[in-house]
């Protein structure tokens, strides 16, 4: 696969994980809700788990040694910190998930109790 080929489609598939991630968090931060901080929790960890894949972050670091092109460079960069921070076993991952999720539901004020 070309570079090009897989930003785009690497851009398609966090892009819907993104916008799944940051609406969860928004409903869990303003209603409060044990709920909705769950389905933040899920969609965080989800998140992870697309960064986790250790084929995608191989790809990632063949592209970065051989691109030539600067804007391919910052996007595939801003892609290795990425999946370099999701590195490691997944039961770590989700433990950690769980546990800043809960830091995040104690942290903001809803006004709720």
């Amino acid at each position: 696969m070309e570079v090009q080929g897989f930003l785009k489609e690497q851009e398609q598939k966090i892009e819907a994980l993104y916008k799944k991630l940051q609406f969860s968090y928004w409903n869990a931060a303003i209603s409060g809700k044990e709920q909705a901080y769950k389905e933040y929790e899920l969609a965080s960890l989800e998140f992870k788990k697309f960064f986790n894949d250790k084929n995608n972050f191989q790809k990632v670091k063949e592209f970065l040694k051989t691109s030539k092109e600067e804007l391919q460079k910052r996007q595939l960069k801003l892609l290795y910190d990425s999946y370099l921070s999701c590195q490691g076993e997944l039961p770590i991952l989700a433990e950690l998930t769980k546990k800043a999720t809960e830091v995040e539901k104690h942290s903001i004020p809803t006004g709720q109790k």
